[in-house]
């Protein structure tokens, strides 16, 4: 099936962002906040310690702690650097 961009044009259904997660969100109260970094491979999370020591706990997800001081740069990521170089 051919999936370029002529099919997607005649496509009524489609629309471009419907492959894309929002990139902030948070709840009413704001008692966490989540932002999906747009160019590099990461999600911040913000909350309290109880929710950032539950996330760090969890199994199946990849979870550092970040301080206020971290550079968000791909060269700061030294757990996946080898994976940088392939």
């Amino acid at each position: 099936m051919d999936t370029g961009p002529d099919e997607f044009a005649t496509d009524p259904t489609y629309q471009p962002w419907d492959d894309q997660s929002p990139n902030l969100w948070w709840p009413e109260d704001r008692a966490w906040f989540v932002a999906t970094e747009i160019d590099y491979a990461w999600t911040y999370v913000g909350g309290t310690e109880e929710l950032i020591g539950s996330l760090l706990m969890t199994n199946g997800l990849e979870v550092l702690a970040a301080q206020l001081t971290d550079r968000p740069f791909s060269d700061c990521d030294t757990l996946n650097a080898a994976l940088d170089c392939q």
